[in-house]
């Protein structure tokens, strides 16, 4: 989960937009399992698909 979190900052950062969008369902099914394995809170989940999700759309509105 934290690697494809990484990897989607990552690519966002280095201005690779179209990566960062192909990374990002993935990222985010990869939240969802830790959360269903009760890894992570529910919430917490919610909260880190939220912050991953305005990360790559900041990008894509500039």
């Amino acid at each position: 989960m934290k690697t494809m979190m990484r990897k989607t900052v990552e690519a966002v950062t280095a201005g690779k937009i179209e990566e960062a969008q192909r990374i990002l369902p993935l990222a985010m099914k990869s939240i969802d399992m830790a959360a269903k394995k009760h890894i992570i809170h529910p919430r917490n989940a919610a909260r880190k698909k939220s912050r991953l999700s305005r990360c790559v759309h900041a990008y894509l509105g500039a």
